[in-house]
């Protein structure tokens, strides 16, 4: 009487069983599919999603966490449940695997050899100089031949490559590693982006994409960072981009780690790593020069360098020095205020000494600029009209230092995605170019009552290509047979000819 298995069985055959891996394979392929085709952040700047999707599609790709898929939780689950699926059904599947690697089946028997798709019998005299000759012909083969002896009866196995039946095995195992890097870069990964400028304080935290911030077990710090172009017609188009980075201790602020990156050539420390992705003009002002000019005069104007809080002498009166410098300006009752960090809407704040009096006066960004500053014009009042009874215009141009844009990723599973893909290869290797032969060779009585030598053989793949590699066996025992007969009857002639 059959006995029903319980609950818990029957929930690790429905988890294993090939319908609900498959199932929850294609889920898995969608979700990473749209992960694809759906812009992710933080690898698409915000600018660019925003231009590429509307505000009310992109608020629903983000709360469905479909603008970071490989970093939420469900992606995480689809991961794990996947992953449960293909344990259990190499939990339900091994026994019998496991029994067939280590047990093979050596002997034959009649109804063994009937249904054996790849044989062939030869006729024999003796079985034992026929068992002695087929031995000599499987090792020229390569094969290692064991005698069989049961009941009375002495057959011969060789088998090749038995490891390659655990080929499903290793390629579930790399499935699970790969996954498994999956799910830790799920849970304890981040990504961001973070901009930095030659020059200024290093940095020990950035910004992920979701406004949460992430300490860094270190501080960054850039050096120089710069843009080469190409030559002749396309001098304007950027051929490389780089930047000279330092690593210091977090405690003690030593240096202890220096590198020059460029594209596909990050810095790596700690597991975390810095891709080159972008550089340009920052918002923060390296210099300035201040052209002055007189009345109407249009040539030949008076030029000065302006740096923050040091003056300048535009005439053996005047005394010009630049207070502060505003990226993104924007008046409101009477007085100039910062909107944002971006060079959107610059202004500069001068204050201007003549003859013992001071007063304030503003340049503002002018709507034609320069490639390689910001131009502003004035002097304003801070409403932005023209400053009462001062005798000079002026004209800045504006030096911005650059900023290198840096892409930033902890992946603490990829040395599980890199050893699964590693494994993932060895296992498809084996499940499709190595093949597990087995070879059965036993004298028999056939049907007419002759005796034969009688050679099956069986594999796990490829029969079609196989039966090739069978009739090679065979003839190669069939001519050691032959050499065997031939050396017998050289034997017996002289005794024939003494008689």
């Amino acid at each position: 009487m059959a006995v029903e298995p319980g609950l818990g069985r029957r929930l690790m055959q429905t988890v294993g069983a090939v319908r609900t891996g498959i199932i929850l394979l294609i889920v898995v392929g969608i979700a990473s599919a749209a992960g694809t085709f759906i812009l992710q952040r933080p690898l698409t700047s915000a600018p660019d999603m925003q231009q590429s999707y509307s505000p009310q599609t992109l608020r629903v790709l983000d709360m469905l966490g479909l603008t970071d898929v490989y970093h939420t939780w469900w992606y995480a689950v689809l991961l794990a449940a996947l992953a449960i699926s293909i344990i259990c059904a190499s939990i339900e599947r091994w026994p019998n695997a496991w029994r067939y690697y280590s047990r093979p089946y050596r002997r034959t028997d009649s109804s063994f050899r009937a249904v054996l798709p790849l044989q062939k019998s030869i006729p024999i005299a003796d079985p034992a100089q026929a068992m002695a000759a087929a031995e000599r012909a499987l090792r020229s083969q390569g094969l290692r031949p064991e005698r069989i002896v049961e009941n009375d009866e002495v057959s011969l196995y060789a088998e090749k490559s038995r490891y390659a039946v655990m080929a499903v095995y290793v390629v579930h195992a790399s499935l699970l590693l790969i996954m498994l890097g999956g799910i830790i870069d799920g849970i304890w990964g981040y990504r961001g982006y973070v901009n930095l400028v030659p020059g200024q304080p290093p940095i020990t935290q950035i910004e992920l994409q979701n406004g949460t911030v992430r300490k860094l077990p270190f501080a960054l710090r850039c050096d120089e960072a710069g843009q080469e172009n190409y030559t002749g017609e396309y001098a304007m188009m950027p051929k490389r981009w780089w930047s000279k980075l330092a690593v210091l201790d977090s405690a003690s602020g030593r240096e202890v780690e220096r590198k020059e990156i460029a594209v596909n050539d990050p810095l790596v420390y700690e597991g975390v790593r810095f891709y080159q992705s972008g550089y340009g003009q920052s918002s923060v002002l390296d210099n300035a020069r201040l052209a002055v000019l007189t009345g109407e005069q249009s040539a030949n104007p008076k030029v000065v360098n302006l740096t923050l809080g040091q003056n300048s002498m535009l005439d053996g009166h005047t005394s010009v020095r630049m207070v502060r410098f505003i990226p993104d300006a924007y008046l409101m009752d009477g007085g100039v205020y910062q909107r944002s960090r971006d060079l959107n809407a610059a202004a500069v704040e001068l204050e201007l000494s003549q003859d013992g009096k001071t007063q304030t006066a503003w340049l503002f960004r002018a709507e034609q600029q320069e490639m390689n500053g910001v131009t502003l014009v004035g002097p304003s009042t801070p409403r932005g009209d023209p400053l009462p009874g001062f005798p000079y215009r002026m004209v800045a141009l504006a030096n911005m230092l650059p900023f290198t844009g840096l892409q930033v990723s902890h992946e603490p599973g990829q040395w599980a995605v890199w050893v699964g893909c590693v494994v993932m290869g060895m296992g498809l290797i084996l499940a499709f170019w190595v093949l597990h032969q087995r070879y059965w060779l036993v004298p028999v009585t056939n049907k007419e009552g002759k005796l034969v030598l009688w050679i099956g053989a069986a594999a796990n793949k490829n029969r079609e290509g196989f039966a090739v590699r069978f009739q090679e066996l065979a003839d190669a025992v069939e001519r050691e047979l032959g050499a065997q007969s031939a050396s017998s009857a050289t034997v017996c002639e002289p005794s024939v000819a003494m008689r």
